[in-house]
């Protein structure tokens, strides 16, 4: 099984992902009307197709390609749309601008829930949504929302732009940064852990397994350290 998204002369297409066959196809815009930014779908376990195009959000029947929804916003999204499963306390579709507005919708229906302004970005990464919070780097800043009503949480201030996505585990909320930091908080509170200096700046996203963190910096290393305490395991 599985599905190919291809968006191409204002088309997106689906195929079956073995043999290619045509799906369905829906006009969502081309070059011109999504200002030169590429379409980004994000499929959910909820039969939906969420769809960034330009300063809109669809919402797809993944089955037809039929439209459940739509929401118009007033600029250009950079990312993907995040989501929350119905049956979540945090049901819904989650999303940021490139100045740094962040929305929910009801998942549903498209409802705008709420909106908070933050920075404007550099990232092209989605928003992180977890255990009831949003997570999202926007300018030199890590900000974290209340994914229900949209209460600022907390806001960490670094020393250069953040463009990678965080990623949370363990309670811990780890982010790098183009001062060339890499930085770990924790997720409720925004404390600093620890943060590690390397010699060039983090854009990435770091990835965690097993008790690990792992980062790629600018300096041509690969970094895996303890993800409680920063202490270095190795770097390539």
């Amino acid at each position: 099984g599985g599905v190919v998204y291809v968006w191409g002369e204002g088309m997106l297409s689906a195929l079956e992902a073995r043999t290619g066959s045509p799906l369905w196809r829906c006009p969502v815009g081309d070059t011109a009307a999504t200002g030169g930014l590429p379409v980004r779908v994000t499929p959910t376990d909820d039969g939906l197709l969420l769809v960034c195009a330009g300063s809109r959000v669809l919402a797809l029947d993944a089955a037809t390609g039929g439209e459940r929804w739509r929401f118009d916003g007033p600029a250009a999204i950079l990312c993907p749309a995040a989501y929350q499963p119905a049956g979540s306390s945090a049901a819904g579709v989650y999303f940021t601008d490139y100045r740094g507005m962040v929305y929910a919708l009801d998942l549903a229906t498209g409802a705008d829930r709420w909106g908070i302004a933050t920075e404007a970005r550099q990232s092209a990464e989605p928003v992180v949504v977890a255990d009831g919070l949003v997570h999202l780097g926007s300018g030199v800043a890590m900000y974290t929302l209340d994914a229900v009503s949209g209460t600022p949480r907390w806001r960490y201030a670094v020393g250069g732009a953040i463009v990678g996505a965080p990623v949370v585990s363990d309670g811990r909320l780890h982010f790098g940064s183009e001062d060339h930091c890499l930085y770990t908080l924790d997720a409720v509170s925004g404390r600093l852990s620890w943060k590690l200096e390397t010699g060039g700046a983090i854009t990435g996203t770091p990835a965690a397994a097993n008790g690990m963190i792992f980062a790629c910096s600018k300096d041509h290393c690969v970094y895996a350290l303890d993800a409680a305490r920063g202490t270095r395991q190795s770097s390539q």
